[in-house]
């Protein structure tokens, strides 16, 4: 679990909250997708 930390903490932070904007986008176009379905 640390190594994995480690690994997140030298990662730039704003690429870790890029993917998590683009999470959230996914997870509201999926919700979407279901609601149409």
């Amino acid at each position: 679990f640390n190594q994995l930390k480690n690994d997140g903490l030298e990662q730039p932070r704003w690429y870790g909250f890029h993917r998590y904007l683009l999470h959230v986008q996914l997870c509201i176009i999926m919700h979407n997708f279901e609601f149409l379905l």
